[in-house]
């Protein structure tokens, strides 16, 4: 007869097992990391959203002769996250990500910046000419598929991890911008509507109590010192009124006028001179900014 092991045994490696569990499903990450995990993630959805536009017109106008682009697709020109990849790699952040990331994360940037240069060529040369080739089309569409494949990807990896860290609103907005980068590579063009391009969604979080404020703010990252106001807050986010340069994704930083507090997050959303932020951090719910 096989003697079985005393409860407190049995109860210890129960626990033992619970924690190996909770390690390995979990992610743990200081202040620094975890700025520096929005900010990836931000650039990494911003050079997704490039793609997904990008592939859209590519994909549409085909490989006739002479190929005309009745759109303004300058604007979604790629800007390569190499700053915050490169700080990535030399912290412990890094080791949640797959090998296969991890040994690519360097040949993204050179994957954006090669879609970069083949849509600039093909810029000049409808600028110059009127139109533009079948080979020049076809190049930057596989320059574009190329990187629409590697940022998906990278994002498979980051929804893995911002799914351990309880973030359900990145988790949905991630798998949203994979499943268009899907029918990119699928030679679809789910953006492209009527000759023009659709804006992404950026309804994934549920509606907070918003408190109306009347605040003025510089912004002071990372393009200058602009001035706006916050029009309201909410424990998520805010919105702001006045002229920005930010793109949407865009890591932003505001500062009030009266408090000299900081405020930091990424552009949700833009209409005209009226923008969201949703923030790095929540608020707790009795901050001073969320009393009536």
């Amino acid at each position: 007869m096989v003697a079985s092991a005393p409860p407190h045994a049995a109860n210890a490696a129960l626990n033992a097992s619970t924690c190996t569990i909770r390690e390995l499903y979990s992610v743990v990450l200081d202040d620094a990391n975890l700025m520096l995990l929005r900010q990836f993630a931000s650039e990494v959805k911003t050079a997704s959203s490039s793609c997904i536009a990008l592939g859209s017109c590519f994909n549409a106008v085909g490989f006739s002769k002479t190929v005309r682009l009745p759109i303004n697709i300058a604007n979604y020109a790629p800007n390569p996250p190499l700053q915050s990849a490169r700080s990535i790699r030399e912290t412990h952040l890094y080791s949640y990500f797959s090998p296969r990331v991890q040994s690519g994360l360097k040949g993204f940037g050179y994957y954006l910046t090669n879609m970069r240069d083949e849509l600039e060529v093909v810029l000049n040369r409808h600028q110059t000419i009127g139109f533009v080739t079948s080979e020049d089309v076809r190049a930057a569409n596989e320059a574009t598929s190329t990187a629409a494949c590697f940022a998906k990807l990278i994002l498979k990896d980051l929804v893995s991890i911002e799914s351990r860290l309880a973030e359900e609103y990145e988790v949905a907005q991630m798998n949203y911008l994979m499943a268009l980068l899907d029918q990119i590579l699928e030679g679809k063009s789910p953006l492209l509507i009527n000759g023009g391009l659709a804006k992404l969604r950026t309804d994934f979080k549920g509606r907070e109590r918003r408190l109306a404020l009347n605040a003025d703010a510089y912004v002071t990252n990372p393009v200058g010192h602009e001035r706006v106001v916050i029009t309201n807050i909410s424990q998520g986010g805010l919105a702001i009124k006045g002229s920005i340069h930010h793109m949407l994704a865009q890591p932003i930083r505001l500062k009030l006028v009266d408090s000299g507090r900081v405020l930091s997050g990424r552009v949700v959303w833009r209409d005209d001179d009226r923008a969201g932020v949703s923030f790095h951090f929540m608020l707790s719910e009795d901050d001073e900014l969320l009393k009536p």
